[in-house]
């Protein structure tokens, strides 16, 4: 992992590149939070989902089969 002066250092470029095109580094920075939560977000969310799809097919296994019309058994 890179020391405290090293991070300072490299911040210190980028930031001077970045405006060189115009860019601001604390939106870009804030860009990339958001980003990083959002893909964060969608994993989990995915995770949960297909947790909960495996939860249902387990309680399913094993429930009566109900008619079609009507929806009682027969």
């Amino acid at each position: 992992m890179a020391t405290k002066k090293e991070r300072s250092e490299i911040k210190k470029k980028t930031i001077k590149l970045m405006s060189l095109d115009g860019m601001e580094y604390d939106e870009w920075l804030h860009e990339q939070h958001v980003k990083f939560v959002d893909e964060q977000g969608e994993k989990i969310l995915d995770r949960l989902m297909d947790e909960k799809l495996q939860q249902t097919k387990k309680s399913d296994v094993g429930q009566p089969t109900q008619a079609i019309h009507g929806g009682e058994e027969e």
